[in-house]
């Protein structure tokens, strides 16, 4: 299922001024170029093929780590340091925790 989701070779993702490659697991916001490691692609991937719909942690867990299941701990601070790639240097905030179920990526 979750490759079925997945963009096309050569398809970028868009939301809001955020625009993600994944081929080249490259992200773009306010025209700056934003590399991404391994972890934070499959999440961003995730919310933003989702957005602005809630992605359990559950889901995005099997997307990073498939079957090898990682404890939430390590999502978080994968999280964490996507929000400090994507949210903090632009003052807007896109990337939300619903407490308890998991992230969405909202437009402002």
């Amino acid at each position: 299922v979750h490759r079925r989701r997945q963009p096309l070779p050569g398809q970028s993702l868009v939301v809001a001024d955020l625009t993600y490659d994944p081929a080249a697991m490259l992200a773009t916001r306010g025209g700056r170029s934003i590399p991404l490691t391994r972890a934070q692609s499959a999440i961003l991937a995730q919310l933003m093929q989702r957005s602005p719909q809630i992605v359990g942690h559950r889901e995005l867990i099997a997307a990073v780590w498939g079957d090898e299941g990682r404890d939430a701990a390590a999502l978080h601070t994968h999280v964490y340091e996507l929000r400090k790639l994507i949210d903090r240097p632009f003052g807007t905030a896109l990337i939300a925790s619903v407490h308890g179920v998991g992230y969405r990526l909202t437009p402002p």
